[in-house]
């Protein structure tokens, strides 16, 4: 909601979830959500094709359209990722969007310097 207005999911995608999370204090989105996938709502919308950068750091600083063409089924949404990051990303086995297999065995040994290191292991 923006000022109280949904925001229509007409061209809704990551880097605008993105944005939102960031803007309300979270690292990032974990899912964008179209369609009002938390219900109906009331078709007076704020902003139409919003297209953001990933820069930005309000959603209102994204470009979009004031008008909308949009119909009670068309809200778009986000779930944000509410892990915090300080404590994973100090880690020295972890790196942001690398896919960790669950199961594996990680020696922490000190030969591993990089989060590369820790997936050979």
């Amino acid at each position: 909601m923006i000022g109280g207005k949904p925001v229509c999911d007409d061209s809704w995608g990551m880097e605008d979830a993105n944005v939102v999370c960031k803007e309300l204090g979270y690292f990032r989105a974990n899912q964008f959500t179209r369609e009002s996938y938390y219900g109906p709502i009331d078709t007076e919308y704020r902003m139409d094709n919003v297209k953001c950068d990933g820069d930005e750091i309000r959603l209102l600083d994204c470009l979009h359209a004031d008008q909308d063409d949009c119909g009670p089924g068309e809200a778009a949404g986000v779930i944000c990722d509410t892990r915090d990051y300080s404590l994973i990303l100090n880690s020295t086995c972890f790196e942001l969007d690398v896919s960790y297999q669950y199961g594996t065995s990680i020696d922490q040994d000190s030969s591993i310097s990089s989060a590369e290191d820790c997936q050979q292991h």
